[in-house]
């Protein structure tokens, strides 16, 4: 049996009879959305389950939730075969696990927070399948330069891991590209392919005015892929003068040619698109590596109320009369509690009625306990109970 937004409102109209003035229905409508979010929050309506698939790179901490997120349940691989007890996530309050950030990953933990006032996942673990480094660009070696870049030069004075990064200079604008490539490195990235890899490296540009920065990747001088970026790796805007982490996912790679995953690469290049007559010195390029990101399932309670009349759609907020109430199939009988807690915000005086708040108190506690008994409120872990109670 579906209940729709009507049936509340109809209940609520019943409720108005007996008080002095009538509320309009888009009031109406807006008191019975914040009734529904006062259930949810209690865990009174178990049907608010979902679940949120994304790539877990281990060199990422944090990961942006669903714009219906509400509170995290479980975490596991999206493979049923790799959760094992091995593998297992644990759920840690997220003050205590950003303060281990620096440490080596002995084991997965996880966490949820709203820093920033962004809904995030925070992840600190490590991948099944490890990546590589290519290159420490800790030495000049086969690199060289092309484009509008000039002088070439190991700086072992600004680098972000290892020993130094390499940086060039853009005395010129010519071109709009400068960069760097190694033309002898003989790679193999069919693993990055099949398995939705990143090549990544770390930048430092004196200048923001950079349309975009390129990875290229050859088997020969005519078949080659392109990956293209102009964002940072954590999608925020390039700045200049700052370390930035730049992250080409193989997903996005552009062909040209037809080289095969499975041929051997033979050139490498970093390729910097440079807004019109931007020159600067000492653009750096350091650490490039991969990694093997796993893919996960993060399952959560929803803010999302219900769905349209055709169940297709899902309502963050219940707004068409023929909206229909998510609930409704599990639990017809909670729209007169909803209908109840609604008047209770459109009607004030109706807390001074006795009988009508006794009634109301008893009904929630029925229904917290057969909801209880039936839907009992999951845990992230043994360890941990769950914040928001009943």
């Amino acid at each position: 049996m579906s209940v729709t937004l009507q049936d509340i409102l109809n209940l609520t109209g019943d409720y108005a009879a007996s008080n002095t003035g009538q509320a309009d229905e888009p009031r109406q409508i807006r008191q019975i959305n914040v009734a529904i979010e006062y259930f949810q929050r209690k865990g009174l309506l178990p049907n608010n389950e979902d679940i949120q698939s994304f790539y877990f790179n281990d060199d990422q901490f944090f990961y942006a939730c669903n714009t219906d997120f509400m509170e995290e349940v479980q975490l596991l691989y999206h493979n049923p075969d790799l959760n094992t007890a091995e593998r297992e996530w644990e759920f840690l309050e997220y003050s205590l696990l950003l303060k281990r950030s620096g440490h080596a990953r002995t084991k997965n933990q996880w966490s949820f927070t709203t820093i920033n006032g962004t809904r995030q996942l925070i992840l600190m673990g490590r991948n099944i399948q490890s990546g590589a480094i290519i290159d420490g660009m800790e030495e000049v070696g086969t690199w060289v330069v092309q484009g509008d870049a000039s002088s070439l030069e190991l700086d072992q004075l600004d680098f972000k891991y290892g020993d130094g990064s390499l940086s060039f200079d853009v005395s010129a604008y010519s071109t709009g590209l400068a960069g760097i490539n190694d033309p002898s490195v003989s790679l193999n990235f069919e693993t990055l392919f099949e398995k939705h890899g990143y090549v990544k490296c770390w930048a430092k540009f004196p200048s923001a005015a950079i349309d975009a920065v390129r990875f290229r990747f050859y088997v020969t001088a005519s078949k080659y892929w392109t990956i293209t970026v102009t964002a940072q790796d954590d999608g925020t805007a390039f700045v200049a003068n700052t370390q930035m982490k730049l992250g080409f996912a193989l997903d996005n790679a552009v062909k040209t040619g037809l080289p095969l995953i499975t041929d051997t690469i033979t050139k490498i290049e970093l390729e910097v698109d440079l807004t019109a007559s931007t020159t600067g010195s000492n653009f750096r390029f350091d650490h490039i590596f991969t990694t093997v990101p796993d893919y996960m399932d993060l399952i959560y309670r929803s803010h999302y109320k219900g769905t349209d009349t055709l169940g297709t759609t899902s309502r963050l907020n219940l707004s068409a009369v023929t909206d229909i109430l998510g609930v409704g199939e599990l639990f017809p009988d909670i729209a007169d509690l909803i209908a109840r807690r609604a008047s209770l915000n459109l009607w004030p005086q109706l807390r001074g009625d006795k009988d009508f708040m006794l009634l109301y108190k008893e009904e929630l506690k029925e229904l917290m306990r057969d909801v209880g008994m039936r839907f009992p409120r999951k845990r992230t872990n043994k360890f941990l109970p769950t914040r928001l109670k009943r």
